[in-house]
C-alpha cells in the first residue's frame, strides 16, 4: 500500500537519505537537483512537493550522505 508519491524529479532518482534527528528526506537525481522533503507531511498528502530544491549542479547527482 502506497501512502504518498514523490513525483517531483524530472529524471531517475539515484539516492536518498533519511535524517535520523529531523523529519527530513533528501533525494538526488540525474536531473541535477537535490530535493529536501518534510516527512511530517507524508501522512497528510498523496502527491507531495519538496520543501526545498537545489538546482543547477551542472550534471547528474548520484549519491547523498549525511549524519
Amino acid at each position: 500500500m502506497t501512502k504518498c508519491v514523490l513525483k517531483n524529479h524530472l529524471d531517475g532518482v539515484r539516492d536518498l537519505f533519511f535524517c535520523a534527528n529531523d523529519p527530513i528526506l533528501t533525494t538526488v537525481s540525474e536531473d541535477a537537483t537535490i530535493k529536501i522533503w518534510d516527512t511530517r507531511s507524508f501522512d497528510s498528502e498523496k502527491d507531495l512537493e519538496p520543501f526545498y530544491t537545489l538546482r543547477d549542479s551542472g550534471s547528474a547527482i548520484f549519491a547523498v550522505t549525511g549524519n
